[in-house]
């Protein structure tokens, strides 16, 4: 049986791309201001929630802050199931 070919890895980006660039072009991250108007609160809301420990997870990418969505849908799944609208 013959070995089978490689394929050939995706191009990577330009030296001009920044890490942020390349997650804001991703469907599964979100910035705070996209989780908020999801979430229908304020991005004040957001920051307080992180401070208090509740709310979904975030990280940052240098000094911006995003949310992965699979962590912001699960959250609010979380909530619908307490009967909380916030935790």
């Amino acid at each position: 049986m013959p070995p089978k070919k490689k394929a050939k890895p995706p191009a990577p980006p330009s030296p001009n791309t920044s890490k942020a660039d390349l997650l804001r072009a991703s469907d599964s991250i979100l910035s705070k201001e996209q989780v908020a108007e999801m979430l229908g609160v304020s991005t004040a809301t957001l920051l307080r929630w992180h401070h208090l420990k509740q709310g979904p997870v975030r990280f940052k990418c240098g000094r911006q802050i995003y949310y992965r969505r699979e962590s912001v849908e699960e959250w609010g799944k979380l909530g619908e199931l307490m009967g909380e609208r916030s935790r």
